[in-house]
């Protein structure tokens, strides 16, 4: 059985939109975004974050990482900035 909370997930398509059912709620585990993603709702990592390219979120969503961001990374619509 498929289980995101303790899977890998890697999005290879060019920005993929990314729904979940928000923070606390279906976290993933590990997320790979290999050509950036457009968040149309509030996401969690527990683990690590890997981006190549963009990260939008339109200042439409929060995100939420406990471990690691990582990679060359780029967000768009981040009120503040982005931090890694």
């Amino acid at each position: 059985m498929f289980n995101a909370d303790t899977s890998t997930i890697t999005l290879t398509s060019l920005n993929p939109n990314i729904t979940t059912k928000g923070i606390g709620s279906q976290p993933f585990w590990y997320l790979t975004l290999n050509n950036g993603g457009v968040l149309l709702s509030s996401v969690q990592v527990d683990q690590d974050l890997s981006i190549a390219g963009v990260l939008n979120t339109n200042n439409q969503a929060n995100l939420t990482v406990l471990g690691s961001i990582l990679g060359p990374v780029r967000c768009r619509g981040w009120p503040g900035g982005c931090r890694s």
